[in-house]
């Protein structure tokens, strides 16, 4: 990462209404940007070790077909030699847990002096020491080196975001902008002064006030990056949740709209799916769900339909609140 790049080449204002302000247990989802299948959970079998091809996957955002192409970040691994990454878990934990210190207080617009006509991004300020000692207690345990790859897998991680509807195209990083201190400056490195900017969908959200309340503590708990996945979605779109209305959605969209590597067999994609919703089920974020096949001579597809437990519920109620305290200030 660029050591030019340092905060005081910046206009820091307040971050003003992105704070969760419920509990600790919670953060935000981000429209459209978090419906983007950004990570890559499986293996990334790298050409000669090294290379990476991008990625193209089509997904479906609110009855809007999109196409995200991500191209895979190239970061020096040892003096003069690059390797290249997708993200991964890893970099959807730590970016979500940089999210969390955002919603918790830590975060700013920041504004780019140097550029004519910048916008003011959302951002937050961390140390490596805050974010390590978040990850922590969420049960994620990175040494100082991961988390600053981690970093910089991200702000060099490329998402091309295309609507096939003609709306345009989008094209940015996982992070905007990254910023560290010199480690030379700072022994070894868990004071390092951070900063993130986000992607400029973030900022868009919190400006439009399209976020919505997420069950942070629960989603970093999964042990399965599908139930993670799940929960989010469910979290941003399942605005009238209760026993009476459960969630329904169907395996093929699940496959198209996650990132998920299907198996050639599709019964063993659909036990990977209900294996990632027996994780919300013990973490009480769903009472139960039922899975109704769909055959031709084989499975082919499955509808699945989610109960949500009166935990989930609550939370969904509590961001309903939220949301339409901040649409009258």
């Amino acid at each position: 990462m660029n050591k030019k790049i340092k905060l005081t080449q910046f206009v820091q204002t307040s971050l003003i209404g992105f704070n969760t302000i419920v509990t600790d247990q919670y953060s935000q989802t981000i429209e459209l940007y978090d419906a983007i299948p950004k990570y890559v959970w499986g293996n990334q079998n790298r050409i000669n070790g090294k290379f990476l091809d991008p990625i193209i996957r089509p997904f479906k955002h609110k009855g809007k077909d999109y196409i995200a192409k991500i191209t895979p970040a190239a970061v020096e691994v040892s003096k003069g030699e690059f390797k290249y990454f997708f993200p991964s878990q890893r970099e959807e934990l730590v970016e979500d847990a940089l999210r969390k210190l955002a919603s918790d207080g830590q975060g700013v617009f920041l504004q780019d002096k140097l550029e004519k006509n910048s916008l003011p991004m959302a951002s937050v300020l961390f140390t490596l020491y805050e974010l390590q000692k978040e990850l922590k207690r969420m049960g994620h345990s990175y040494n100082i080196n991961q988390i600053k790859e981690s970093l910089n897998i991200c702000a060099n991680t490329g998402v091309i975001l295309e609507s096939t509807q003609g709306s345009g195209v989008i094209i940015s990083n996982i992070f905007d902008t990254l910023g560290l201190e010199s480690k030379d400056d700072v022994g070894n490195g868990k004071a390092t002064k951070c900063f993130v900017r986000f992607n400029l969908l973030v900022t868009k959200s919190i400006n439009d006030k399209t976020y919505r309340l997420l069950n942070y503590d629960a989603c970093m708990s999964y042990k399965k990056s599908l139930a993670r996945w799940l929960h989010k979605r469910m979290s941003h779109n399942y605005r009238q949740a209760s026993l009476r209305k459960p969630y329904t959605i169907h395996l093929s969209t699940i496959i198209r709209d996650s990132g998920i590597t299907a198996s050639k067999r599709i019964a063993t994609t659909l036990q990977r799916i209900e294996s990632a919703l027996d994780e919300l089920k013990d973490s009480k974020m769903i009472l139960m769900f039922e899975v109704e096949k769909i055959l031709s001579d084989k499975l082919v597809d499955a509808k699945i339909v989610i109960y949500p437990d009166s935990k989930f519920v609550s939370d969904i109620i509590k961001g309903n609140k939220l949301n339409k305290k901040s649409e009258i200030t």
